[in-house]
């Protein structure tokens, strides 16, 4: 039987595909679901939902339930595929942009809406570390850099997410479990370890069914946490789990999450088996 490498990798591009498109749609509709449960039951004094009865119990579950079944198309596609997508496609080039840019402009927010004297230590960290964040960004977006260069800038993309996630957790506005602060949380994590994979697709050592289960997941609590967080600014003037200014720029980070995830499965390529030294011995 001859083993037809074009059908098969189309077969797993379409597969692929497929996840996406069902991940995209239930990121949606889980937005959505949480907007209605913000714009219906949201009390702003305590920052839960009441009256809401079970709808926020089946959300949640509905989120727990798409996290799994995105590490269960992990472990499909483990093995199996590769990645060829280069960081310098139009597409990420723009998104690397329009990440930088919303997180630029999300730190004048920030610095215009409070004063410099009502920010505590780990304020004062993520100030540091927005910088080299936001030149990550604007540098793979302008200028064609070694992967080593990127594996360094990456870094500073989760070292920064890291102490945003230690600031919102420390953050006594709102209780630990509250619903809002746990989902923005879980997104942050996802962030983290997306740019932990990518820091290895640079590195040479990618392990790509990982990297594009991280990135549905990412999609996925995204939606629910921030697209909702900042609809609800707009409308009602609500500052969900954390300020407006830190929405915007986890907004950009959603953005980038979501072009680079889809530019990967545009990407997959069946992986290469090479035969073992053992292999080799016994073919000969």
């Amino acid at each position: 039987m001859v083993y037809d490498h074009d059908s098969n990798e189309k077969k797993l591009k379409f597969i692929s595909g497929i996840f996406l498109g069902v991940f995209a749609l239930i990121a949606v509709i889980l937005s959505v679901c949480r907007f209605w449960l913000i714009s219906s039951f949201y009390n702003t004094s305590t920052g839960y939902y009441d009256g809401a009865g079970n709808s926020v119990t089946v959300v949640t579950c509905a989120v727990y339930i798409s996290v799994i079944a995105a590490i269960a198309c992990g472990v499909f596609f483990a093995k199996k595929i590769e990645i060829t997508a280069h960081d310098n496609s139009k597409a990420v080039t723009v998104s690397n942009v329009v990440c930088g840019a919303m997180i630029a402009v999300s730190i004048i927010i920030s610095l215009t809406e409070r004063s410099f004297s009502d920010y505590g230590g780990l304020d004062c960290l993520s100030l540091i570390f927005i910088i080299p964040t936001i030149s990550c960004f604007f540098i793979r977006g302008f200028i064609k850099i070694g992967y080593t260069a990127r594996t360094l800038l990456n870094s500073s993309v989760i070292v920064w997410s890291a102490v945003n996630l230690l600031r919102l957790y420390f953050d006594l506005t709102y209780t630990i479990n509250n619903p809002a602060k746990i989902s923005e949380q879980l997104f942050l994590i996802s962030v983290m370890i997306f740019f932990l994979f990518e820091c290895r697709e640079f590195l040479g050592k990618a392990r790509p069914s990982a990297y594009l289960a991280t990135g549905n997941i990412a999609i996925v609590l995204g939606a629910v946490s921030v697209l909702p967080n900042v609809l609800a600014y707009f409308m009602y003037g609500y500052e969900l789990a954390t300020v407006f200014s830190s929405q915007i720029a986890e907004l950009g980070l959603l953005i980038y999450v979501a072009v680079k995830t889809v530019v990967n499965v545009h990407s997959i390529a069946v992986k290469k088996i090479v035969p073992s030294s053992k292999g080799e011995k016994k073919a000969k």
